[in-house]
């Protein structure tokens, strides 16, 4: 299992020797808010490396990174297939955009990232409005298929002059258009270097 001491941040940079080996530079904008580790559905090890974009008093942007690892003696593989890739680094990430509400994720999956990540960022006195559009770039980075690297873009809808409900009566050009460009601004926010 890999050790949580071989991944730290330095320099708004986050930098893992292992499973996968690289580097990670966040955009200066984003603060570094800490490390939440957790274990998944009694599954998984979960490390999400938190950042934070704050526009006055309210969390506007979110740069999350979290790596994943089964659990020994667990049977379970990661098993998808990089439908959308982007290429970050050297290797392909699968790539989606969701435009959801964090209260509804919470409902949905007690416990979960979302749940806990609220809670996290309550804590430290982050306040975090509820409708989300996010940027996920994931990808399995081991052959045995029990480790996974994910990278989470996400900014506030209102900060963007939206809610979930005026998204929802978008036109699908006008959805499309919105997802493409929350993916441009999600690129520009992060280099992903390997280390190998």
């Amino acid at each position: 299992m890999q050790s949580m001491n071989q991944r730290r941040v330095l320099n708004n940079t986050i930098i893992s020797d292992a499973l996968p080996a690289l580097k990670i530079k966040v955009d200066p904008v984003f603060e570094f808010a800490g490390i939440l580790s957790f274990v998944l559905k009694e599954t998984v090890l979960v490390e999400r490396f938190i950042f934070v974009d704050q526009q006055a008093s309210e969390t506007t942007r979110l740069f999350i990174v979290q790596f994943e690892g089964v659990l020994e003696g667990v049977d379970f593989t990661y098993n998808y297939r990089t439908t959308n890739p982007k290429i970050l680094g050297q290797h392909a990430y699968h790539h989606g955009v969701w435009i959801y509400g964090n209260t509804e994720s919470v409902r949905e999956s007690p416990g979960a990232e979302s749940d806990r990540t609220a809670q996290f960022l309550k804590d430290r006195g982050y306040t975090h409005e509820d409708g989300l559009a996010m940027s996920r770039f994931a990808r399995i980075v081991d052959e045995a298929h029990r480790h996974e690297i994910i990278i989470f873009y996400q900014e506030t809808l209102n900060s963007l002059g939206l809610s979930l409900e005026v998204y929802s009566q978008l036109s699908p050009e006008k959805q499309q258009a919105f997802e493409r460009a929350l993916t441009e601004r999600s690129l520009r926010n992060f280099q992903v270097i390997e280390l190998n």
